[in-house]
């Protein structure tokens, strides 16, 4: 018994990265309204991402204003930061290094 309950708890934390992971694929697949594999601005800021202001200024210390932002000068700020190479568009790779830890999407 003792064996079967340890094999279900190791199988649970090694898939827990893995079930993490395609629920931020996910997200970003339903955001992504032209299935260009790119989120634009337009696609981001279009009323399903909420932002967790706390984990935000954690993440972005110099954000420390954000708690007196509104939701959309917030989400903008935060595109901003999340395209690295600066092209209006965000990446899956760029999505997955921010979103997952700040971002949740209302589906």
């Amino acid at each position: 018994m003792r064996t079967m309950f340890m094999s279900i708890l190791c199988a649970l934390l090694f898939s827990a990265p893995i079930m993490a992971a395609v629920t931020s694929d996910q997200q970003f697949s339903t955001l992504d309204k032209n299935h260009d594999n790119y989120l634009s601005k337009k696609e981001f800021l279009d009323g399903k991402v909420r932002v967790d202001k706390q984990k935000t200024v954690k993440l972005f210390p110099d954000m420390s204003d954000v708690e007196q932002m509104n939701d959309r000068a917030v989400q903008e700020n935060l595109f901003d930061r999340m395209d690295k190479n600066r092209d209006g568009l965000l990446s899956k790779d760029e999505w997955s290094q921010v979103a997952p830890n700040i971002l949740e999407v209302n589906f």
